[in-house]
């Protein structure tokens, strides 16, 4: 049900959690590796880590994930993890030096909200054609909105990532990306995002992470 990939030098990836969870390793002296600019990853996101769904999702749609920040440098680091659906359509919390430390909701432009979080959960939704993001507010115990689109009714593949995407790389950065929580109709899609490129390639077990969906497939309240 999931691809992994990595890219990049001195950048690891394992899976954790009995296969539910992933921890992404960026190393101070990690470095980028020439990749071809396809679809879901622009040329400029040459250090990433991930994995993405073979499966898309149609109609009205949530997925949730959780995070925590093991090793996170001072702002900014220039790196972001978060949800993706397509190329610059996604739910993010991310170390920029356009926002500092912040929760975004990328779809054509960024809107941001400050964050001080070391942990916490994202959530995208869809419903009719209206995609919505956000975050979690620990301290309101409540979802909170980063914004809404309208104009999206395609199906989607799910990506789960992080990347550097500044040229940073000072500091070694560690996240853990986990407890996804999916409810809608799923259908098949590609079975692959990345070229078959051995240097490239982490070697980690397509099915190592194969209960992420499995796992909590329930509609989220």
């Amino acid at each position: 049900m999931w691809t992994p990939y990595v890219y990049g030098s001195g950048v690891q990836m394992q899976t954790v959690d009995n296969g539910y969870a992933f921890k992404s390793d960026y190393a101070a002296n990690a470095q980028p590796v020439n990749i071809p600019p396809i679809a879901e990853f622009p040329a400029d996101y040459s250090m990433t880590t991930g994995y993405y769904s073979s499966f898309l999702m149609r109609g009205d749609f949530s997925v949730r994930m959780s995070y925590t920040l093991d090793v996170w440098p001072p702002s900014p680091n220039g790196i972001l993890l978060g949800i993706t659906l397509a190329p610059f359509i996604g739910t993010l919390r991310e170390s920029s030096i356009y926002t500092g430390d912040a929760y975004a909701f990328v779809v054509g432009g960024p809107a941001s909200v400050p964050t001080t979080d070391q942990s916490g959960s994202l959530m995208m939704s869809r419903v009719g054609e209206t995609l919505s993001s956000y975050y979690w507010n620990t301290a309101t115990t409540s979802w909170v909105s980063l914004g809404s689109v309208v104009g999206y009714s395609q199906d989607f593949p799910i990506t789960l990532s992080t990347a550097l995407t500044g040229p940073f790389g000072a500091h070694a950065v560690e996240v853990t990306l986990g407890d996804v929580q999916i409810a809608g109709t799923m259908v098949a899609g590609p079975s692959s995002p990345v070229p078959e490129a051995s240097t490239l390639w982490t070697g980690i077990g397509a099915l190592a992470i194969a209960g992420l969906v499995g796992r909590k497939a329930y509609p989220i309240t």
